[in-house]
Parts: C-alpha cells; sequence; structure tokens
C-alpha cells in the first residue's frame, strides 16, 4: 500500500539523518531503532520541534535537544535543513542554555524589513523567539523562572547569536509563561507574540522584535481547562466561502478528550491586539472530535475533502486531521493530501502525538 507522505509530514519530518547531500548512510539505514521515516538527530533526545521557517531555498527544522543524553535534561535547540522536506541535513546546534537558563520551546520569523536592526535591508535577520527556563530558580520554588529571549541569524540561518539584552519579555511572576509563537499581523503593521501564560494566552505586540507591550488576554472562560494551555499558534485561514477566518491553536496538557495532550482551536477575529472568539464552543483537532455541522470547520477551510468511509475507525483514531492544517504542513504537501485522496488508493497510516507532536510554528 502506499504511504501518504503528507501525514508522515504531521508528524514533522520524514527522513532521519543523512550525509551532506541529505541523504541517509547504509550504515544509519542498519541501525535497528533508528527511524526510517522519522527526523531523528545522529544522537541524543528530542521533543518538540521549533522555529520552522523556510528562506533562501531551505527548510530550517529547530526542535528541543539534550545533546549529552538519551533522556531529558538542559535543552538546546537542534537544527537541520532540507530542500525537499524529505532528506535532511544536520547542521550544529543553533542555540545553547546559557545562564539565563535552558532553550524551551519557540518560533522565528524573517525580518524582511530589518524592523529589529540587528541586520540590514539588504541581508535581514533570521528572528528566533525562545522560552528561558531557569531551572535553579524552578527548584528554589519561584514563579519568574521562565522568560522569552530571542536570537537572530545573518547567514541564512547557517549561524546563531543571542541578543545581549536578553530576556526581551520578562515574567510577571507566573509558573507558566512559555512557548512564543511570533507572527506578523499585517492590519495593526506590528509584530505578534502568542504566549501560553498558565491557563489562557496572552499576547505581546513590538515595532522591533525587541521591545514588547501586552495588548491583551484571551481564554480565562473559554475553552477546555483541564491542564496547562501550551505551545499556542495564531494564523488567518480562508473558510470554504472564502472568508478570511482568524484561527488561535492551543495546545493542553492533559485535559484532552482522549487523555493526555490534545490541542484545542477557536475562531473568530483579531482586531486592536485582542483576538474575540465567534462562540465559546471548545474544537478539537482531533478527528472525532470535530463537531462536523460547525460551518468552518479546519477541514472545510483548507478546501480538503476525505471521505471517511474509506477508513476503518483504528484508521481514524490515528488520522491526525490533515488541515492546512493550522499550518501543520506547507502547502505543497496539503495539495498532496488532495492528490492521493483523489486516486482512493488505500493508506498506510502512522499516529503522531497529539499537542506537541506536529506544529509548523
Amino acid at each position: 500500500m502506499k504511504t501518504l507522505s503528507a501525514l508522515l509530514l504531521l508528524g514533522i519530518f520524514l527522513y532521519g539523518c543523512s550525509d551532506s547531500n541529505g541523504n541517509k548512510t547504509i550504515e544509519e539505514m542498519n541501525q535497528p531503532y533508528r527511524p526510517q521515516y522519522h527526523f531523528s538527530p545522529k544522537t541524543g533526545w528530542m521533543n518538540d520541534p521549533n522555529g520552522m521557517v523556510y528562506y533562501a531555498g531551505q527548510y530550517h527544522v529547530f526542535y528541543q535537544h539534550h545533546p549529552a543524553s538519551t533522556v531529558w535534561g538542559p535543552m538546546h535547540w537542534g537544527h537541520a535543513v532540507s530542500k525537499d522536506l524529505i532528506h535532511w541535513e544536520h547542521l550544529p546546534i543553533a542555540i545553547y542554555p546559557d545562564s539565563l537558563g535552558m532553550i524551551f520551546s519557540g518560533s522565528a520569523v524573517l525580518d524582511k524589513m530589518n524592523s529589529s536592526g540587528l541586520g540590514t535591508v539588504n541581508n535581514p535577520p533570521l528572528v528566533a523567539m525562545f522560552t528561558y527556563h531557569n531551572m535553579p530558580g524552578e527548584q528554589a520554588g519561584r514563579n519568574d523562572y521562565q522568560t522569552q529571549g530571542i536570537a537572530f541569524s545573518l547567514d541564512s540561518g547557517s549561524t546563531w547569536t543571542k541578543y545581549s539584552g536578553n530576556p526581551v519579555i520578562r515574567n510577571p511572576g507566573i509558573r507558566d509563561f512559555r512557548d512564543p509563537k511570533l507572527s506578523w499581523w499585517e492590519e495593526g503593521s506590528a509584530w505578534i507574540v502568542t504566549l501560553a501564560v498558565k491557563d489562557h494566552i496572552e499576547f505581546y505586540g513590538s515595532n522591533d522584535l525587541i521591545n514588547w507591550t501586552k495588548l491583551s488576554e484571551f481564554g480565562q472562560t473559554t475553552g477546555n481547562h483541564g491542564g496547562v494551555w501550551e505551545c499556542p499558534d495564531l494564523f488567518k485561514i480562508k473558510d470554504n466561502e472564502g472568508v478570511e477566518q482568524w484561527v488561535l491553536l492551543v495546545s493542553i496538557n492533559p485535559g484532552a478528550p482522549k487523555g493526555g495532550s490534545g490541542t484545542q482551536y477557536f475562531i473568530g477575529d483579531f482586531k486592536s491586539g485582542s483576538f474575540i472568539a465567534h462562540d465559546t464552543i471548545t474544537r478539537w483537532i482531533e478527528l472525532n472530535d470535530i463537531p462536523k455541522s460547525y460551518e468552518f470547520d479546519l477541514l472545510k477551510m483548507s478546501g480538503i475533502k476525505i471521505d471517511y468511509s474509506k477508513y476503518s475507525s483504528k484508521q481514524k483514531d490515528q488520522f491526525f486531521t490533515p488541515v492546512k492544517t493550522a499550518q501543520y504542513c506547507f502547502e505543497k504537501f496539503c495539495e498532496t493530501i488532495k492528490e492521493f485522496e483523489e486516486t482512493e488508493k488505500d493508506f498506510n497510516f502512522i499516529e503522531p502525538s497529539a499537542g506537541d507532536g506536529a506544529r509548523w510554528l
């Protein structure tokens, strides 16, 4: 049977280790516990993908990484690049921990107009924002051990320099204050950070990616609160009538309908720096929990049509809704999903992890 490549992408990476040309070596292919389709580091621990960005003909992926052990530890940002999202070339670690803390999850953008002043208009910087996690502060019982820092690259993402004035967003005294999603807010001509803060989302705005002002909050009385809110995303997508809608994704752990982690989403408007949901319904990315009657559900909005009658209940449970999905895949891979669906062939399914599993940030 034909494996659905685009669904493997939702697990984020297809091929693991590679040589300098992005091809897996014979030695690596023969490693008994080496994933053959999923990306994996050469050695050590990895979890959340971070800072996915496309620039100068390359897809960059960063990821939570402990290079010295196969168990979780001091988090770095590992780094790999690809020209086709299939063959990946490992690069040196992009961002190391320092005195401010470990390097937790975040995102990256191209500062095309050099609003930050960290590059030039002719050589604009790539800018990454990440959460600093200060373990000694946590162990001492402090509440402000998570802050937001930035790093930048002036060589198309090959090497990264931390901003000397970090942290750029300080902690107001909240234990869970993390996972910044950077995006450009065209209507407001400003940068926006969508930040997970304990049981809600906070939005910050900036003109230069360095100086940030809190704009608004969302979610204290909306959505599921069975666990900590984390790993948010905010973006626009056209519904099935061609109308642009704002979508806010929020992962939660625990508290998902089937236990463990999951991803809920809200649809609404983003005006004057605030997200205003159209209603108070809690919706889930997981396939079986999406209200079929909802007019603007993410599948319809993506334009992807799937005949679920072809699949067994087990396959449906494993099938992570291939929404343009909240930018979980790039456009050409969403098109691949459509092409495969049109063939009406049988597919092999993998089961990506919910919540922290697949996110193009």
